[in-house]
């Protein structure tokens, strides 16, 4: 049996990152609209770090689980592959 953690969104434990209640909350439950916004996101800019402009990901400021909106522009930010990485591993970005 796979571990349980805390969901992201409300602390309830849970298997994956979010449990059943909270999971329709995220972007993940409307794919099409987080995938548009992202290549959109990726189209405009390199990475906010580096410059580099391959492997590059979004990023959410401030977490989803934490009250951060989730299609905000100003709570988005473009990072490639490596500072994403880096910031979920808690350095400052």
């Amino acid at each position: 049996m796979a571990a349980r953690r805390p969901c992201l969104r409300c602390g309830t434990p849970t298997q994956g990152r979010f449990c059943a209640t909270c999971l329709p909350k995220t972007h993940r439950y409307r794919p099409e609209r987080w995938k548009r916004l992202s290549r959109r996101l990726r189209a405009t800019s390199g990475c906010a770090v580096c410059g580099s402009t391959t492997g590059l990901q979004v990023h959410h400021r401030t977490p989803l689980a934490q009250g951060g909106a989730e299609y905000d522009a100003g709570n988005l930010v473009v990072l490639c592959e490596r500072h994403h990485a880096e910031a979920h591993a808690g350095k400052a970005v």
